[in-house]
């Protein structure tokens, strides 16, 4: 199998490419993110995690919480 040495320069150029511009833009969707992914239509953030319910010790979300004591 013979290999064209201008194709693989040219598909390590393209690939250079590719993976730069996937460690730039996980490094902006991280670093940037919009206020509207980090907590949702309550206020509460995404990655909070569930309180338990002290007398059941069911395990309930926050936002359910938030619901219920605003009264939605």
């Amino acid at each position: 199998m013979t290999f064209n040495k201008a194709k693989d320069k040219q598909l390590l150029v393209i690939s250079i490419l590719i993976i730069i511009m996937t460690v730039v833009i996980f490094f902006y969707m991280f670093a940037k993110t919009p206020e509207s992914l980090k907590t949702s239509r309550n206020g509460v953030p995404f990655f909070t995690p569930a309180a338990i319910h002290p007398e059941s010790g069911e395990t309930l979300s926050i936002e359910t919480l938030v619901k219920h004591f605003k009264g939605n």
